[in-house]
């Protein structure tokens, strides 16, 4: 393990895959959104295989002209950072001669990504191209100030049910809860979260996802409210801000609404606020941009 900086480690990196595109006449355009001064403690020589392989295998097997790789910061706690890199290609794989070869680098990314604490997806429409995603999580070199820690001091033991239908999403929010100290409980649509409150109700906070299939966010809310008559703190994640969303939350019981992606300390804060509701203190609806 090494301590290094984030945002020079991965300038370095993509520097030499600039050049590697070019070579290949393939348009490369990378998007950077985290913080860059960032110092995390990981397996940099894994770190640096993981991107290797996903990018030279795309640039050799995919028939793209252009990739656009896009790295940014979901979530971060005292002592995790949880990045997302997003592989966008114009070129699709299936008709590539080297696509047996790409599918094979694709078993081989996603072992190492599992070997960084994350989890990974691929999806290709033939006509648009092919995406590649993957979540890793680093520890952080240095812990936060304990002063501006309440936010995560409240999460500890706390039983949090997630309800998102993408399993990065999912599986993004259970790294970050479970580093906080909390105790996430997965579900992947509104109907799984209703089975699950009705065998179980004790949950002290609900992470709502909005644009559900077969029940939405606003459905889910509802028949939590109404059918169960459960009061639990309600966060929505809807992934687009809306003048009329705060309105329509409210109307359903949904205590919070934070859009994706999220602000980690705006995250933190609105867990905090609503946690609050459980020792008696009075909340509004709060919306985050």
């Amino acid at each position: 393990m090494q301590t290094f900086q984030l945002g020079n480690f991965l300038n370095i990196c993509l520097a030499e895959y600039k050049t590697y595109a070019r070579d290949r006449s393939i348009e490369f355009t990378p998007v950077m959104d985290f913080a860059f001064d960032i110092a995390v403690v990981a397996d940099k020589a894994k770190v640096k295989s993981l991107l290797s392989s996903a990018l030279k295998n795309t640039f050799n097997y995919s028939c793209a002209t252009s990739v656009i790789f896009s790295i940014r910061q979901l979530l971060q706690s005292q002592t995790t950072i949880l990045l997302e890199f997003s592989l966008e290609t114009n070129g699709s794989i299936a008709s590539s001669r080297g696509k047996f070869s790409y599918f094979r680098s694709l078993v081989a990314n996603r072992n190492l990504v599992e070997e960084l604490n994350g989890k990974s997806e691929f999806m290709e429409a033939p006509a648009n191209g092919s995406v590649f995603k993957f979540v890793i999580g680093l520890a952080m070199a240095e812990a936060g100030n304990e002063s501006s820690s309440s936010g995560i001091s409240l999460l500890k033991q706390k039983k949090i049910l997630v309800v998102d239908d993408n399993e990065i999403n999912r599986s993004t929010l259970k790294h970050f809860l479970e580093a906080a100290g909390a105790e996430p409980v997965l579900a992947a649509n509104g109907i799984k979260a209703i089975e699950l409150l009705e065998k179980n109700s004790s949950f002290d906070l609900i992470l709502l996802d909005i644009l559900m299939p077969q029940m939405d966010g606003f459905e889910t809310a509802a028949y939590i409210r109404k059918k169960l008559r459960v009061d639990t703190p309600i966060i929505a994640m809807p992934a687009r801000n809306k003048e009329w969303l705060p309105s329509m939350c409210k109307e359903v019981g949904i205590d919070h609404v934070i859009s994706k992606p999220f602000p980690p300390a705006g995250l933190l804060s609105l867990i905090n606020n609503s946690l609050h509701r459980l020792s008696g203190e009075n909340t509004a609806l709060l919306k985050i941009a």
